[in-house]
């Protein structure tokens, strides 16, 4: 998978201190794990103190949590203790550019920008996310300037793909796109970042309408009302759902100042 050799190089491109590689490890790794291995590891991780348990629906509140609670008390489950060393490591990154042989039908392009985002709150990092959305769609979604003249010229043929990971501390930003002409589309993304004039106060409300919109909609399945609990949980460590109200706090001028102090100058691009 192209995708994902290229997301491995553009981490290690990204970071100093924290290495990235398959979850199952290497070939040798697994054939040298050992049983004490997995029990220590399973005794520290897999640990009712480590769980997250999510239930919804039409129930006595109560009586499940007296239930669930008497269910694990009666269970003798050994924990481990193990102290978990956080790497130290610098916001400035290896390398700025690389390439990756591998067959591709056309060239693709991959930006990954790397941001500090440890002082913020986790109802500030649930905010940024939405006002990322809202980034995406205006800069590089298919109304964007920049995807209509990527078009235009011929640079690109299909959508330009956006999206986000947390890694710890640091907010991951990717931006990619199959192109044409690799070199063109990089000063286009760059220049684009650089400027960032492609505000759109009009554009911000339709996504703030489509937010709250999907929000009122989502109430009829309850697998919709889950996910974004738990993703908000473990990505933001935010136990709450997010609301109708939060959304119509945000406002287009705090956007505007949020996007334009995000520092992108601490960057790798990784062409396939």
């Amino acid at each position: 998978n192209r995708f994902y050799h290229c997301g491995l190089l553009s981490y290690q491109n990204l970071f100093q201190n924290i290495s990235f590689r398959s979850v199952g490890g290497s070939l040798e790794e697994v054939q040298d794990v050992t049983c004490e291995d997995l029990e220590i590891c399973y005794k520290a991780f897999y640990h009712p103190s480590n769980q997250l348990m999510v239930i919804a629906g039409n129930f006595d509140k109560e009586k499940v949590i007296s239930l669930i609670q008497n269910f694990y008390q009666k269970k003798k489950i050994e924990k481990k203790e193990v102290t978990f060393i956080p790497p130290k490591e610098p916001l400035a990154v290896v390398k700025q550019e690389d390439t990756l042989i591998f067959p591709t039908p056309l060239d693709y392009v991959s930006f990954s920008f790397k941001f500090d985002i440890s002082k913020l709150n986790p109802k500030e990092k649930l905010t940024l996310n939405y006002y990322l959305s809202s980034f995406y769609h205006q800069f590089f979604g298919i109304v964007s300037p920049l995807y209509k003249e990527c078009v235009d010229q011929g640079i690109i043929s299909a959508f330009i793909h956006t999206g986000d990971v947390m890694f710890g501390p640091f907010l991951i930003v990717s931006i990619g796109a199959y192109t044409h002409n690799s070199k063109v589309f990089k000063e286009k993304v760059l220049e684009t970042i650089q400027n960032r004039n492609s505000f759109d106060e009009e554009a911000f409300q339709l996504d703030k309408n489509s937010c709250i919109l999907k929000m009122i909609l989502r109430d009829e399945n309850i697998m919709s009302m889950i996910i974004p609990f738990v993703d908000n949980v473990i990505d933001y460590d935010y136990p709450y759902l997010d609301t109708v109200q939060d959304i119509e706090e945000m406002n287009y001028k705090e956007y505007v100042e949020t996007i334009k102090k995000l520092d992108f100058t601490n960057y790798t691009v990784v062409t396939i």
